[in-house]
């Protein structure tokens, strides 16, 4: 993975090398199955990195399922984010990041619904800091959230929706409880329905 940046409004031109090896299991026993992944990244410019995530998924009964995950993850910052004019820093760490999740859900032949809940962890989180007018790190931010999400079909049609709420925050210790800049707290959607 290479990428070279020029063009008559950048003021930089930059590549890099990213090489990444993946392995993943998929197995099921029973009404249970199990999901393990493992990456390894070696980045030029950030050097080496592993991230993983197990999920595990169970079929209940009267159409239930029950499941939970965890994993990690590794963000490298883009070249806009580093070298942009009057945006990017070049001083900017990666971002690791852990995840956990859980859900309940149902699902019958005409309709089914799906409750999540999760919390990820941030170190070194990329955000545009409005004080500094560029990209920044903040040292640690955590998003705590919950999904709820249905859909049926009437008379042919399918109908969905789905809600999302938010928690997140600056965990930095002089920021300690603040709002994360720049997201959201609550979303609703209704994805486009039509005639099945």
């Amino acid at each position: 993975d290479r990428a070279d940046v020029d063009g008559p409004f950048a003021s930089f031109d930059a590549s890099r090398g990213n090489r990444a090896g993946f392995a993943q299991y998929q197995g099921a026993l029973g009404r249970h199955d199990l999901q393990l992944a493992l990456r390894h990244d070696d980045n030029d410019q950030f050097g080496g990195h592993d991230t993983g995530s197990i999920a595990w998924g169970a079929d209940l009964a009267h159409g239930f399922r029950v499941t939970a995950s965890h994993g990690t993850a590794f963000k490298a910052p883009t070249f806009n984010e580093l070298y942009y004019p009057f945006y990017g820093n070049a001083d900017l760490r990666p971002e690791t990041s852990r995840s956990s999740e859980v859900g309940l859900g149902q699902r019958k032949a005409s309709w089914h619904w799906q409750l999540n809940a999760y919390q990820t962890r941030i170190d070194d989180l990329m955000v545009y800091d409005p004080h500094l007018f560029v990209a920044n790190n903040i040292e640690q931010g955590r998003i705590r959230g919950a999904e709820l999400g249905g859909g049926t079909t009437l008379a042919g049609w399918t109908v969905a929706a789905q809600a999302t709420w938010l928690d997140p925050r600056n965990e930095s210790e002089a920021l300690d409880g603040k709002l994360l800049p720049r997201r959201w707290r609550r979303c609703s959607s209704s994805p486009a329905s039509g005639r099945g």
